[in-house]
């Protein structure tokens, strides 16, 4: 059709689409005027009919609630006055048919409607609605008024109406438009034709003086205008290009000479430009496998060294020391540990940086990952005279699905910051949670100092790599400036926010909020006869006595604060008021107003009171924390979690011994192997293949070994590992990742090619989750991070081979391969 077309006049085109238009306005018109015509059909009806429905609706109200069948029949019975109403049904408050009108005829017709709007049980909305519902099917319209008595719903009314009057009133709108659309088609055709023509005329001259001018190249030839319209535009265009072609050819023939060169000297910048644009980026790509490479490699160097002093350190804590001895070694851990950490920001960082840090999803704790992160930073706050509070909501007490790892470095690059820049008062550490969506919890953490604070210009940058406070910030306080822009990275990675509030000299706030998957409760819940005890809590920091009241309310006690030591004692005695309190949590520092000390008469004056007392203390540097102190007395270690609360409460009012708390009531893995009695026999011993290239640390191994009743047979290479290995038969198999010659992965992979099943743990610098994936994959059983410390090896040969360590019946025996 589109070829026909471009062989037609001008004139014809112009007719045509003068045509095409004035009929193509006339079926929309009336398109327009049917699909509006239906609407005002269709809302015609639905108005009468929710009318009609209404008044019978309230008439037969009272006659439904006092359940007279027959009234209701009468009632229903109005819709006769209705053609195009065939039936309809009443329906009580519990949905069930009560009463129904039929119109003469129309069971079949009802019968079809019911099975249309009662086929689909999402339909039963009706049954609950408190409005009307119009429903408008291909032959009727259903109808649900709901019927009300005295303001309150006591049914529902379903009407089915008849649209054969709507397709009626429809079909003569068609008729009419039809009509109406034949007799304008003609005048149409006349005026499309004489528009036409007074169009093309025009055109048609120029059209005749350009095949002129094609055929005997008179250039001189001029078109007269006829008009200024567009087509005049044309002509004098026309007329101007035959002007101008003689200037174009002498053009052309000066461009022609130089085309040819410009186009070779173009293509030879085109293909510079490309080479230089692939030689960049694949210098960009070879840089940033270099950069992993080369991290990934410092990662093993810097890490590996770190196994002998830290190893090395811990051996030489065990042994006897005097005070500044003690006191150089620990200096010597500490600084190693911070060069760990430094270590560690560094790598993930770049890891972040790369995109290549992946993200676990598994069961945890987010609470108990405070918690334990408080634990472990808390020496810190005290060494600087600071209080450190941790502040669980009840509401945050779930297991959630995350990773462990990455909330434990957020929450402890926050507390970490916040110990850093806080000289006077403390810190403390909340979170609590409301279910964002259903299964979702939104998570809220919040760290709070009471240190020096920032300024605006300061907060705008304190999320940026590498940068802190102000330029002496380093050399003071230490550190990379990696730690907050690590903590919103990995929010941003988890999908959450994090927010900074501070001002000059006020203290500074930082809050992350992240939406985790809810997996179940873990509440801490306390034996039924000691929920809604009356408890009494003094601690000397107003927030250390609001998270202690907050942790005793979720578990269902009841909590009086005591502002004072005086306050508290009040309060113990009866003075204040009258409430009698089964425990007192009280502060050991506590003294009143005229320096006595507050547990010295709560145990003097209230041993015939029942008030039990838990002393709120420090725990001592060294010491592995207990519920009890020497004296028996039941004692709460800060910082204080909610869990070492209900075990003070259960010891202190039940006045049993934990379980938990007593080493030789823990139970043991029953699948773990036990240590062997003090074998007489070499051949009882387990034998253990070490393979590792430093020397330093096959020393370290060794002395770690040392308290287990084991044969060791070192290989400082693969290939000495695979002779070994066909010589001898090993129960367990220590096999160092980075060697020279042949690494410990295809190590691995060829010991299982030769049928050897016996554990085998790698022992790897690599922090790269793709390392731990190529072990996995050789066939590696488990993985030593180094730098490791003596528990951690200790676990790993207990998990494997069962050794108890007996260090009273232990040898070993020493086998060396080269």
């Amino acid at each position: 059709m589109k070829t026909h077309l471009n062989k037609l006049s001008i004139h014809s085109k112009i007719s045509i689409s003068i045509l095409a238009t004035s009929l193509f306005v006339l079926f929309l018109f009336g398109t327009i005027f049917v699909i509006a015509e239906v609407q005002a059909i269709r809302s015609e009806m639905a108005s009468n009919l929710a009318l009609t429905t209404d008044l019978v609706g309230n008439y037969a109200s009272e006659a439904l609630i006092q359940k007279k069948r027959m009234d209701l029949a009468h009632v229903l019975a109005k819709f006769d006055v209705r053609d195009d109403v065939r039936g309809a049904y009443l329906f009580n408050h519990a949905g069930d048919p009560y009463a129904s009108y039929l119109a003469p005829e129309s069971y079949g017709f009802v019968s079809r409607a019911i099975r249309d709007d009662f086929d689909d049980l999402s339909l039963s909305f009706w049954k609950h609605s408190q409005q009307q519902k119009q429903i408008f099917n291909r032959h009727h319209l259903s109808f649900f008024s709901p019927v009300y008595f005295r303001d309150k719903k006591v049914g529902t009314l379903y009407v089915v109406s008849d649209l054969s009057g709507l397709y009626r009133r429809l079909y003569g709108a068609l008729l009419a438009g039809l009509i109406v659309f034949g007799l304008l088609v003609p005048i149409a055709v006349l005026i499309s034709r004489v528009l036409a023509r007074s169009l093309a005329n025009p055109v048609l001259v120029l059209l005749e003086k350009m095949t002129h001018v094609s055929n005997t190249g008179d250039f001189k030839v001029r078109v007269e205008r006829s008009s200024a319209d567009e087509i005049g535009q044309l002509v004098d265009g026309f007329n101007e290009m035959l002007t101008q072609i003689e200037l174009r050819d002498q053009r052309l023939l000066m461009y022609q000479k130089n085309l040819e060169a410009t186009v070779e000297d173009r293509t030879k910048k085109l293909k510079e430009t490309v080479q230089k644009l692939e030689a960049s980026v694949e210098a960009a790509e070879a840089a940033n496998i270099a950069k992993s490479n080369f991290l990934a490699n410092m990662t093993h160097e810097l890490r590996t060294p770190l196994i002998g002093v830290l190893g090395m350190n811990e051996l030489l804590s065990r042994t006897s020391l005097n005070t500044h001895q003690q006191s150089l070694v620990e200096t010597v851990h500490s600084s190693g540990e911070n060069l760990l950490a430094l270590i560690n920001d560094v790598l993930d960082f770049s890891k972040i940086e790369a995109e290549c840090l992946e993200l676990e999803a598994v069961d945890t704790c987010y609470f108990e990952v405070v918690e334990e992160t408080a634990k472990l930073l808390y020496s810190k706050a005290f060494t600087k005279g600071l209080y450190l509070v941790c502040d669980i909501d009840a509401s945050s007490r779930w297991r959630v699905s995350a990773d462990p790892v990455r909330l434990r470095q957020i929450i402890f690059n926050l507390l970490s910051n916040a110990i850093k820049f806080t000289d006077r008062g403390g810190v403390v550490v909340r979170l609590d949670m409301a279910e964002h969506q259903p299964g979702i919890g939104r998570f809220t953490l919040t760290v709070e100092d009471s240190g020096r604070g920032m300024s605006t210009d300061v907060q705008q940058q304190v999320f940026d790599a590498f940068v802190q406070a102000d330029v002496t910030t380093t050399r003071k306080f230490g550190g990379t400036g990696l730690g907050l822009s690590i903590v919103q990275q990995l929010t941003t990675l988890m999908k959450g926010d994090v927010r900074l509030e501070s001002q000059p000299d006020e203290g500074t706030r930082f809050t992350v909020e992240l939406d985790l998957p809810l997996i179940v409760p873990n509440q801490v819940s306390l034996p039924a006869d000691l929920v809604g005890r009356n408890v009494l809590v003094y601690d000397h920091s107003p927030a250390q006595r609001r998270a202690l009241k907050s942790s005793l309310a979720g578990m269902g006690v009841q909590a009086v604060m005591a502002d004072s030591a005086d306050h508290a004692w009040c309060c113990l005695t009866g003075i204040s008021t009258p409430s009698s309190f089964d425990v007192a949590f009280v502060a050991q520092e506590s003294r009143l107003s005229d320096g006595s000390r507050l547990l010295d008469l709560c145990a003097q004056e209230l041993k015939s009171t029942g008030v039990r007392i838990v002393e709120i203390a420090e725990l001592p540097e060294g010491q592995t924390p207990h519920m009890s102190n020497t004296s028996g007395e039941v004692v709460l270690y800060r910082p204080i979690i909610t869990s070492d609360v209900a075990h003070c409460l259960i010891r202190r009012i039940k006045s049993i011994e934990l379980v938990a708390n007593r080493s030789d009531d823990v139970a043991t893995n029953p699948g773990a192997v036990s240590a062997p009695a003090c074998p007489d026999r070499a051949s009882d011993q387990r034998h253990v293949l070490l393979v590792e290239d430093n020397a330093v640390t096959r020393e370290l191994v060794m002395l770690f070994l040392g308290k287990f009743d084991l044969r060791i047979t070192q290989a400082d290479t693969g290939l000495a590992a695979l002779d070994a290995a066909d010589r001898e038969t090993f129960d367990m198999i220590l096999m160092d990742c980075n060697m020279p010659e042949m690494d410990g992965i295809e190590t691995t992979r060829r010991l299982r090619d030769k049928g050897v099943t016996v554990p085998i743990v790698a022992m790897t610098a690599h922090i790269d989750t793709r390392i731990y994936q190529a072990c996995t994959e050789a066939g590696m059983n488990d993985a030593l991070k180094k730098p490791f410390h003596q528990s951690e090896l200790d676990a790993l040969i207990n998990k494997w081979l069962g050794e108890g360590g007996d260090s009273e019946c232990s040898s070993l025996t020493l086998d060396v391969v080269e």
